[in-house]
């Protein structure tokens, strides 16, 4: 089981959609929408398995890990709210993640070495973005760590 965390700043009918997408897939557990934009109380009825996280101004994208950290699950989805990964890409991403639990495993991959590369990159990577990434919950918490330190 995994639990998604979204972020949203400014699209409430891509997160409502994707609310309901997310919590019908069998391998979610849990929801979690950390919304830096503005509020998002008009929203549907959220589905049970889901959180609805609000702030009344935008923390920026460590928000993402903060939610995160409030995880029931060791498998954390980062996404964004503007794209639906369908079911059999986030239960490959998963599986992925599964047999190599200390590594993230994700849709947007960039190399750094010798340049940073702003194209998708599949295979072994140094980056993965946060727009669809399976990680642990330990990798999360010790990136949002380390954010305080740059």
């Amino acid at each position: 089981m995994l639990t998604v965390v979204m972020l949203n700043w400014a699209r409430p009918s891509h997160v409502s959609m994707n609310l309901q997408r997310y919590a019908s897939y069998g391998i979610v557990k849990q929801v979690i929408c950390f919304n830096n934009g503005p509020s998002l109380n008009g929203i549907a009825m959220l589905p049970s398995k889901c959180v609805l996280i609000e702030s009344s101004r935008d923390l920026g994208l460590y928000s993402r890990l903060a939610a995160a950290s409030l995880a029931t699950t060791n498998a954390i989805f980062h996404t964004d709210d503007d794209i639906g990964v369908p079911e059999t890409t986030l239960n490959a991403l998963f599986g992925f993640w599964y047999r190599a639990q200390s590594s993230c495993h994700g849709l947007y991959g960039r190399i750094v070495q010798p340049v940073y590369q702003t194209a998708d990159v599949f295979g072994a990577v140094e980056v993965v973005l946060t727009r669809a990434v399976v990680c642990s919950r330990q990798v999360n918490n010790a990136a949002l760590y380390a954010a305080g330190l740059v």
